[in-house]
């Protein structure tokens, strides 16, 4: 906010506005540079400071994870048994997270209806079980993330 109020001088061509400028712009760089750097330092020593809550979800869980995600494409075969997603035989732990409809991403339910040509982001812990069905129904191009 000091900086543009420092341009008003400039506009209104005051004599000297520019140094007027460049000092309001070096002070405020200066005062911003100091109080974003010692602000938590002081809060942890005032004990005001919250202590950050650790995600479960961290890098190491990336390393642990034995699920594996992976985007197919719907075809005729899929939809055999039915075109709701509740209807379609995936195996048991596996989760069709998002749809990708003609560029439209949306987070399906068990009665979304799903059409040929639909991209799926599934999620399974049993990728083996799940790469070997993908083969009984016919889906050669599976994306593995």
């Amino acid at each position: 906010m000091p900086i543009i109020f420092a341009t008003y001088p400039l506009v209104d061509q005051v004599p000297h506005a520019e140094l007027i400028f460049n000092v309001v712009f070096i002070v405020t760089i200066i005062s911003l540079t100091l109080q974003g750097t010692t602000v938590s330092g002081m809060a942890n020593s005032l004990g005001v400071a919250r202590k950050e809550r650790e995600s479960s979800f961290g890098d190491a869980f990336q390393d642990r994870m034995k699920s594996a995600f992976t985007e197919v494409d719907v075809n005729e075969q899929m939809l055999s048994t039915g075109s709701t997603l509740k209807q379609i035989d995936l195996p048991k732990h596996t989760l069709v997270i998002m749809v990708c409809r003609d560029g439209d991403y949306f987070v399906p339910q068990g009665d979304t209806e799903l059409v040929v040509g639909d991209k799926l982001l599934i999620l399974s812990d049993r990728n083996e079980e799940l790469q070997a069905h993908y083969k009984e129904l016919g889906l050669d191009e599976v994306i593995k993330f």
